[in-house]
């Protein structure tokens, strides 16, 4: 389970399954040293199943600082990705980041930060998968992607 490595419960807004460790304020977890500690212990690479999630967290009552990312919130909740696309996605109020080092997108309004994943990050979650050998993906969870955005985006990555 590569997911939920950072939500609600943290101090600070943060994402939800960064790639790769970023500076964080909630501390440095990645999937992809949750992935190496597996392997460090022995187990076989061929084995391992790195879980994905098609939902991310919104926090609410954001500073304007730093795009939203490493601050202070006054509440937050899980979203489906449908919810995101259909009601945060493209909206001019809503801007896109992308954070090159973790690997995963956010957006940020002025006040509300949202993490989720999106096409570029499942595609380099499934390069990921096929560069180290792992065994595949797994989902958390389907419904919350109903016109498949992700599911394809990861899809056409593990071929």
């Amino acid at each position: 389970m590569t997911y939920d490595i950072h939500g609600t419960w943290d101090s600070y807004t943060d994402f939800n399954a960064p790639l790769y460790n970023v500076s964080s304020l909630n501390g440095a977890f990645s999937v992809d040293a949750g992935i190496k500690s597996w392997i460090q212990a022995g187990f076989p690479k061929e084995q391992i199943v790195m879980g994905v999630p098609f939902y991310g967290y919104i926090y609410k009552g954001v500073a304007d600082i730093n795009n939203g990312f490493n601050q202070t919130y006054s509440g937050g909740a899980s979203i489906s990705y449908a919810n995101i696309a259909g009601n945060y996605l493209g909206l001019s109020a809503y801007k896109r980041f992308f954070n090159s080092t973790a690997k995963v997108p956010w957006l940020f309004n002025g006040s509300t930060f949202i993490s989720y994943e999106d096409e570029e990050s499942m595609t380099e979650k499934a390069k990921y998968i096929k560069v180290n050998g792992l065994a595949g993906a797994m989902i958390w969870e389907l419904s919350q992607d109903p016109d498949k955005v992700l599911f394809n985006a990861l899809y056409s990555g593990l071929k």
